[in-house]
Parts: structure tokens; C-alpha cells; sequence
């Protein structure tokens, strides 16, 4: 056996980020420990892969608990009130069941990891299309980071919509349809693990594989670690549990990722046989969730006859009448997999009535999908969350037309992770005073609904990002009182009894308790805010080994955003120690330090001036939060003209460079996307209210005095996207943007090629009084199917004469440009520039445009309406091209401005004035416009669309359009 060090380090990089997202796993302090001695630790485990030495760290492996179900009684009384709810049963319970959840070693873990990369991945590839649930994430040119399993939330809507998908179909074919959901009962600890170091279960998988000695030695070592540590929890268990568990073992670590992938091998066998002997209308399987639909047949009017008649198909196992149907598979050793009665659900559907059912079952999954791309409006939404798992928790039936009977609480569940995710990210980037009623509100969601010994079981995957997310925000308050609700949760969980096996029941609820003891006690560490901290007392220590390898609740990423906190020094303290660890990326991360620092960082004093010598950069080369494309792009301002630092944060984070075909021009550059089409381009115009008291404060640098401006941001953008009109582009005007709700923005518009413009606050350098007056473009990007965005920073290079003495007056500041360039931006089929309110007015910049562009956006906040009508009207027609015109909705006069013959066609959009935000989406007519800027001498006839073009125009190469 031959494993490297490379092998090590890879796996490593893979497992780091695996852990950090798996919420039921508590790693963080394990994953500090080990990389304060990386070189002994990795060296450890290549020592034991490579020679047949029995690891000590092995029998450190152990396991927590978590209340799976429970059988008792409170007579029918609902409780709103958490401790009468929990009071009203916990003196009749007859039996509770519990979910053993793995506590592995890192060691143990990175062992999985290497046999699947080395053994079960050439399998795994072999797997059907019907295999959705946690697929290994294929390598590729535009999938270079390390990451384990393809998203889950992209697969789990996947499966359910391509079987309604199925379904509709055979309606429109005039067919009707059985539709059954099923799943497996207590999947993974039912598995017969020891197949793993079978020879023939990886034959029987594919015969054309070759099963090496070394693929073999692999095998035996993971199947050495889980036997131990399956038998040794199983042998821990009281008589009564160990009943319930027929292979004498406990099944597969929950919590290793080497359990879900052999867990989808072995199912192979399953979904192979369907597809072969039923043809079914479709059949997807969600890990152990099943989703099977198969044509009408009359005879097939029960449950009981759906068994019966796949039964000798599908070689099942079935026992008293139907009662318990079983799997029969070959190749799964002594793997005892039923399915679960109380999950199942039969759908019969005939093509007329079905429809109306499928379609409710259909707008349910889009209302829950969507919920996703939009911003939550936090108050009301919030309120219904929490009326929502309220009646999870008090009322056990579902709606007739959820596709399983859990999918409810799976629902709730999945809303409940949304908005801490939500408020993760405005936690991250926006002020406390936008959020802090988002975590107020979540807070009383915990406290009042969630904590009790039995309900937080359902949400215990998502306590550790909470209460992460509590800590951090510094209310002292809030965390104390959701810390008293854990504390009393931990107390009933140690004093729990039960009429069926008392002590076992109580053994499982000390080991759950225990687990929520140490959810606390990691979120603490991993929370604090030691920025602040560190202002006011210095050095904060343990908590800022946890930033350092990128475990903290602020992304180690941080560092390179503008808005974000900054950090020096951070290689001059571990330089000697870097060259071991860094895998050929160290000049990467050191060229891109280098010129962020050289650009931000002048004199100030910095926290890791006292980081310990002996601290590398793990958070960066086994990341576990890595910028994206557009972070990179935010980070580095302008891609245009800082390309090496941009390659260089792309590379440090195992991207792909997606980078324009770009040139210089007179005073500016020309960006060409072309392999996006935007033709004919429908654009959205917003008219959005910024006052002149939030443009006051900002300049004094004082808190933001309207409550209400960045949800009235975010909400327009959401009515945008909702809108049954698609945009193509979206535009906001001058100065109504902050760099943290750049981010926002990008984050709802990440998955489509909608292209963003909007002005943005000023930059500030309070040190030497300036100010610069900036507008943002997001452009799509495209690289191979996959869209991306760049964040581009345009420098306004003329300031209004207004603007500049209020600057002064108020502040003593200075506006000023260090980058004037102007671009010109190509995508198939449209050309665009864009200026800032009174650039419009040098006719040096309107008059390098003529020709090249098919529309120019002009952002403003103006009061000279009647002027900048009589230019607007005028360039239109000298430049031959559309004027996209937003203005600040406190003045009005937006509009899109074409040069038609008609007059009455000339204004394709104008709005002014109203109370509230809103907009307006128009079309560009770009097509047609190249196509009459294409003749020779323009048509003047009857039916002409435009203006004749003026003299001495000429369109641009770019422009014009081949036959």
C-alpha cells in the first residue's frame, strides 16, 4: 500500500469543508487541535494506511444522541407555552427512540475520505441517473474546488420536480399514473457495513473494474474503524436498544461521509432492478427517500396490491399482510432494509382530476423553492415561520397534498436553515442595526417553540449555526436567555424517564444532553466577535485559532473585502513554518496579500501583530468558506486593471479564472462578453427613494437614519425578479447603493445572466478628506453552462458643483477620481456605456460613444429636470442610440429614450414622482436599431422606425451586423 502525503493533503482539503457544513458534526476544536500539529497528525494516519499498525486514535471514536421519536401522552392538550407543553407530557412517557449520531476522530474521518477517492469514486460514477441524493461532486475545468458532494438542495428539488414533471407528461398523453413516496426504516443503522472489504460486493458493482490489493488494504483499514466503533457503541447499549437492532451493531457512522456513499452503492443493486423490470413513468431515490411512479393499471386499487404485484419483480420481501415489505438485495451482505409504513404515501391519479393535485403539489415545492432567491421580509415572514413550526409542534397531520408525510417538518426545517442563512449573510456585511430584529425574532422562535427536549431534535442540526450566529451578535441578553432555555432543555434530558426501559432511555438522554453542552460551548468559541473584543482588550486568543483555520463564524475571506475587517501581518508571523503546508499555492496567497495590503493598509496597528509564531495559514489552503468568482471580483475593485491579483485569489481558491476578452481604448477599456446574447434586452428602471438625510449622515459618518431604505431596497429588487416580465438588466440610480448591498443584490440574481447597474455610496478617506463618487456594474459572466458575476467599480471624474461645496461645507472633503476610465461593454447583441449624473454634461464622453453603443445609462440624482431633458433628448438623437435615464425618485424623470421617427414613440418608458419605490421594465429595441444604422444612407420612407442617422455617424465594427 502506497498512500502519499498529496493523497493526505487532498483529502484533508476535501474533508475540512465537509465538516464545517455538517451541521451535526461537532469539529471545530478536533479540526484546531490537529492542525496545531498537522505534520505528526497526517504522518499518523499515513503510518497506518501504509503499514498494519492498529491506530490508537481509533478508540477515541464515540457517539452522541438525539430523541428520533417518542410514544407519549398529554391527553389532546395543545401548549404555546414551551415548559407547559413539555410538563403536560413528560411524566407519560411509555418509550422514546433515539438516532446515534457519530463523534469520530479527524483521523477517522480522513481515512473514509481516502477510500473514496481511491476505491468507492470509480463506483460512484457508475451510479444511474436516479440516484440524486449526496452524488460525489465530479472534477472538472470549472469545478476545481474541494468539495465532496454536489448540492443538496439542487438534488432534493430535482428529484421531487422531475417526477411531477413525469406525471404531467403522461396527463397531457391522456394517461393516468400510481405515484408512491416511500422511505427506508432506520437506513443507515440497518446497513451491513462489512461488505466494504468484500471482493465481490465491488465485482457484483461492475465487473470491468478492476479491484486492486491496494483498493483492497484501503478497504480493510475503514472497515477496521468503522467495526470498532459500530460494535463498541452497540456493546454500550441497554438490552432493550440493543433489541432493536438485528445485525448486532449499529450500522454505519451517521456523520461520516463514507456512509453516504456507501449507502448509495449498495441501493445500486435496488435502482438497477427497477429500471430493469418495471420501466417505470419515473423513479428517483433521495439517499433512502423513494419517489416511484408507474402507469395506471384497475387491478392495482390498494396498497396491498401495489406490494403484492411488485413482489415478485422486485424479489421482495413481504410478511404479514403487507405489513412489512423488505428489500431482497444480493449484494448488501445481511442489510435488513424495510420500508417504512407510517412515510408511505399512494397517489392514484387519473389524467382529468389528477391535474388539480399535481398542481398543488407543484406550487407548494415552487412556493418553497423560491422562498431560496428572494430576500425574506424579516418581520412578516418571520411571523409566519414561527405560526409555521408551531403547528409542527402541536399538531401532527400534514396536507393531502404533500408528497410524504414528513415533508412538512422537512419543510419548516428547511425554512428555519433559510433565514439563519439569510441573517448569516447581513450579518457578515450589513450593520448590526439592519439584522439585529432578525435575531431577536429567531431568538423568541428558539425559545418559545423549539427548546424542549423533544421538538429540538427536529432543529438540533441547525442550533450550532444559531447560536454561532447569537454569540456573534454581542447581545449579551438574547444569548443568555436561549443559554437558560439549553440549560433547563439538558437538565429534563438527564431527569428523563420512561415507562419502557427506564435506564436505557436515560443513558441515550445523558449522551444527548452532553451533546448540546458542547453545541454551546464550540459556539462560543467559534462567535466571538474578537475584532471588538480586541479594540477594547487586546489579544483575544483561543477564538481567533478558530478565524485563522477558517472555522469561525466570520469567514476568514474577510480580510481581502473592503467592508469587511482587515488583518497585516499575517504571513510575516508564520513565514518559516509556510512552505511545509501550502502545496506550491504559497506565492499565490502571498501575491495577492501583498497587493491588497499595499492598497488599504498604511499605518495602522493590526490584531495578528500577536499571533503565535508557530500559527500557518490553514484558512486559506484548506478553506472551508471560498471566495467566489464574484467575491474575487469584489475584493480586488477592478478586475480590469488588477488581472494578477484577481488570477491570484482565483487560484489561491481553486477557481476557475473567468475572465473577458478586454482592450484599452481612448480614456477607458472595451469588455467583451460575447458568448452571452443580449438581444433586444428588456430593462427594469427603478425609481427608488434615497433622502438627502441618509446622504448627510453618511458624509458625517453617522448612522443610517432611515430604517427603512435597505428594505426598501431589497424588496423592489425582489418585485423585480418576481415580476412576470423577466429583466434583463436592472438599474438603480446614482448613490443609492452600499458595498454591502452590492452583495445582497448579487446573492438574488447569483443564478441567473441578469446584468446590475447602480450607484453606489462614496468611498471615503477620512485620513486625507476625500470622497469618490462611484457607480457598480454586476456582469454576467459565462464559463462553460455555468453564469457567473463580475463586480466592476466605475469612478465618477466630474463632480456636480453642488455636490462638491456640500462636500466640503459639511465634511471638508474632497471629491476625487484615481480612475477615470470609462468602458464600453459588448455582450452578442448589445453594446452599453454608462455615465454618472453631470459626466453627461463634458461632451467629450458623449461624443466617444457615437456608434459604438446600442443604449447609454445615465444614473443621476438631479434636480435640473428641464436641462437634462433638452441634453437626454438631443444625445439620443446625435448619438442614434437609447438613453436609459434613472434619477433619484424624490426628483423623478426616469426614463428610457429612444431615437424613433415618431415623437409620440420617442419616450418608450417615463415615470416621475409617488410615495412609494417602484418600476418600470421597457424594451431596447437593439435589433432593429442595427439594423437601420447597417444601410449605407438611412430609409426616410413611410414606416421607418428611427430618426435618419446624423451626419458623419458611423457604427462601430462591433456593431454592425453580418449576413
Amino acid at each position: 500500500m502506497n498512500i502519499l502525503r498529496e493523497d493526505i493533503i487532498s483529502a484533508y482539503k476535501q474533508l475540512k469543508s465537509f465538516l464545517y457544513h455538517e451541521n451535526l458534526q461537532i469539529c471545530a476544536t478536533k479540526i484546531v487541535d490537529f492542525e496545531s500539529d498537522f505534520e505528526n497528525n497526517i504522518a499518523t494516519v499515513l503510518d497506518y494506511l501504509n503499514s498494519s499498525t492498529s491506530p490508537e486514535w481509533g478508540k477515541k471514536d464515540t457517539y452522541f444522541t438525539i430523541i428520533k421519536n417518542y410514544d407519549a401522552v398529554n391527553g389532546g392538550l395543545v401548549f404555546t407555552d414551551v415548559k407547559q407543553r413539555w410538563n403536560s407530557v413528560k411524566n407519560n412517557i411509555k418509550n422514546v427512540n433515539f438516532r446515534i449520531i457519530s463523534d469520530l476522530s479527524i483521523e477517522t474521518h480522513l481515512v473514509s475520505i481516502i477510500w473514496i477517492n481511491k476505491v468507492a469514486k470509480q463506483y460512484e460514477i457508475r451510479l444511474s441517473s436516479s440516484c440524486y441524493g449526496t452524488r460525489l461532486q465530479k472534477q472538472d475545468d470549472n469545478n476545481l474546488r474541494a468539495k465532496l458532494f454536489t448540492n443538496y438542495l439542487h438534488d432534493y428539488k430535482n428529484w421531487q420536480v422531475s417526477g411531477i414533471e413525469s406525471i404531467k407528461n403522461e396527463f397531457k398523453n391522456g394517461k393516468g399514473v400510481i405515484a408512491v413516496t416511500a422511505d427506508i426504516k432506520a437506513f443507515y443503522h440497518n446497513v451491513d457495513y462489512k461488505v466494504i472489504n468484500d471482493h465481490e460486493f465491488y465485482k457484483n458493482l461492475s465487473s470491468d473494474i478492476e479491484f486492486t490489493s491496494d483498493m483492497q488494504d484501503i478497504s480493510d483499514k475503514v472497515f477496521f474503524l468503522i467495526d470498532r466503533w459500530s460494535q463498541n457503541v452497540y456493546s454500550e447499549l441497554s438490552n432493550k436498544s440493543k433489541s432493536t437492532y438485528y445485525l448486532e451493531h449499529v450500522g454505519l457512522p451517521i456523520g461520516l461521509p463514507l456512509s453516504k456513499v456507501l449507502a448509495n452503492l449498495i441501493l445500486k443493486e435496488f435502482d438497477d432492478k427497477i429500471h430493469d423490470e418495471l420501466s417505470p413513468v419515473y423513479y428517483g431515490r433521495y439517499v433512502d427517500d423513494l419517489f416511484l411512479v408507474v402507469k395506471s393499471n384497475p387491478k392495482i386499487n390498494s396498497r396491498n396490491i401495489f406490494w403484492e404485484h411488485l413482489k415478485s419483480r422486485l424479489d421482495l420481501k413481504i410478511s404479514g399482510d403487507c405489513a412489512n415489505v423488505g428489500l431482497n438485495l444480493k449484494n448488501a451482505g445481511k442489510s435488513d432494509f424495510s420500508f417504512n409504513i407510517d412515510k408511505e404515501k399512494f397517489f392514484y391519479l387519473d389524467s382529468k382530476y389528477g391535474k388539480n393535485l399535481v398542481k398543488d403539489i407543484e406550487e407548494e415545492l415552487n412556493k418553497n423553492s423560491s422562498e431560496w432567491r428572494f430576500v425574506p421580509e424579516n418581520g412578516e415572514a418571520l411571523e409566519r415561520l414561527s405560526e409555521e413550526i408551531l403547528t409542527a409542534s402541536t399538531n401532527s397531520t400534514e396536507p393531502t397534498n404533500s408528497l410524504r408525510k414528513s415533508d412538512g417538518i422537512s419543510v419548516r426545517r428547511l425554512k428555519f436553515a433559510h433565514y439563519i442563512s439569510t441573517v448569516e449573510s447581513y450579518a457578515i456585511d450589513h450593520p448590526y442595526n439592519f439584522w439585529k430584529e432578525a435575531i431577536k425574532k429567531l431568538t423568541e422562535i428558539v425559545n418559545s417553540i423549539i427548546i424542549d427536549p423533544f421538538t429540538i431534535s427536529d432543529y438540533i442540526q441547525y442550533l450550532p449555526r444559531f447560536l454561532r450566529l447569537l454569540v456573534f451578535s454581542k447581545n449579551e441578553y438574547l444569548l443568555k436567555s436561549v443559554e437558560n432555555s439549553l440549560i433547563w432543555t439538558c437538565t429534563e434530558l438527564k431527569n428523563l424517564k420512561s415507562d419502557e426501559d427506564n435506564d436505557g432511555v436515560s443513558q441515550q438522554a445523558i449522551k444527548m444532553a452532553d451533546y448540546i453542552s458542547q453545541i454551546i460551548s464550540e459556539a462560543k468559541l467559534t462567535g466571538t466577535n474578537f475584532f471588538k473584543d480586541y479594540v477594547s482588550k487586546g489579544f483575544a486568543g483561543e477564538s481567533l485559532s478558530y478565524f485563522l483555520s477558517d472555522l469561525h463564524f466570520l469567514p476568514l475571506n474577510s480580510i481581502f473585502t473592503n467592508y469587511g475587517f482587515l488583518l497585516e501581518r499575517f504571513l510575516n508571523e508564520s513565514k518559516t513554518e509556510s512552505s511545509k503546508y501550502e502545496c506550491g499555492d504559497y506565492s499565490h496567497l502571498k501575491s495577492a496579500l501583498d497587493f491588497k495590503f499595499a492598497q488599504i493598509i498604511k499605518s495602522k496597528d493590526f490584531l495578528l501583530t500577536k499571533a503565535n509564531e508557530k500559527v500557518s495559514n490553514f484558512g486559506f489552503f484548506f478553506y472551508t468558506r471560498p471566495l467566489s468568482i464574484f467575491g474575487i471580483s469584489q475584493a480586488v475593485e477592478n478586475f480590469v486593471i488588477h488581472k494578477p491579483f484577481f488570477e491570484c485569489l482565483c487560484k489561491l481558491y481553486d477557481r476557475v479564472v473567468v475572465y473577458p476578452d478586454i482592450r484599452s481604448i481612448n480614456n477607458g477599456h472595451e469588455i467583451n462578453i460575447l458568448n452571452i446574447n443580449k438581444d433586444n434586452p428588456k430593462v427594469a428602471l427603478s425609481s427608488y427613494l434615497l433622502n438627502y438625510d441618509s446622504w448627510l449622515k453618511s458624509v458625517r459618518k453617522l448612522p443610517e437614519p432611515d430604517g427603512t431604505r435597505w428594505n426598501r431596497l431589497y424588496n423592489l429588487m425582489n418585485e423585480i425578479l418576481k415580476s412576470k416580465t423577466k429583466s434583463d438588466i436592472v438599474v438603480f440610480p446614482e448613490l443609492c447603493l452600499s458595498e454591502f448591498s452590492v452583495s445582497q443584490i448579487h446573492r438574488m440574481i447569483r443564478q441567473s445572466s441578469i446584468i446590475f447597474i447602480g450607484g453606489i455610496d462614496y468611498k471615503y478617506d477620512r485620513t486625507n478628506k476625500t470622497a469618490i463618487n462611484r457607480m457598480v456594474y454586476l456582469l454576467p459572466v459565462k464559463e462553460g453552462r455555468t453564469i457567473y458575476h463580475l463586480q466592476l467599480i466605475q469612478e465618477k471624474a466630474i463632480g456636480a458643483i453642488h455636490e462638491m461645496a456640500d462636500l466640503d461645507r459639511i465634511e471638508g472633503l474632497r471629491l476625487i477620481c484615481t480612475n477615470p476610465d470609462k468602458y464600453i461593454i459588448r455582450y452578442s447583441g448589445f453594446s452599453f456605456s454608462s455615465l454618472i449624473c453631470n459626466e453627461f454634461l463634458n461632451i467629450d464622453y458623449r461624443t466617444k460613444l457615437r456608434g459604438e453603443v446600442d443604449a447609454l445609462f445615465l444614473l443621476e440624482w438631479n434636480q435640473d429636470l428641464v436641462y437634462y431633458n433638452s441634453l437626454v433628448e438631443a444625445t439620443s438623437n446625435d448619438l442614434h442610440t437609447f438613453i436609459v435615464q434613472v434619477n433619484n425618485l424624490c426628483y423623478g424623470d426616469t426614463r428610457l429614450r429612444g431615437p424613433y421617427k415618431e415623437d409620440y414613440e420617442r419616450d418608450v418608458a417615463r415615470v416621475r414622482g409617488g410615495e412609494v419605490d417602484y418600476f418600470v421594465i421597457a424594451k431596447l429595441e437593439t435589433q432593429a436599431l442595427r439594423e437601420f444604422q447597417n444601410y449605407h444612407i438611412s430609409p426616410t420612407k413611410a414606416g421607418s422606425k428611427f430618426k435618419p442617422v446624423p451626419t458623419g455617424f458611423e457604427i462601430s465594427y462591433a456593431r454592425k451586423l453580418t449576413k
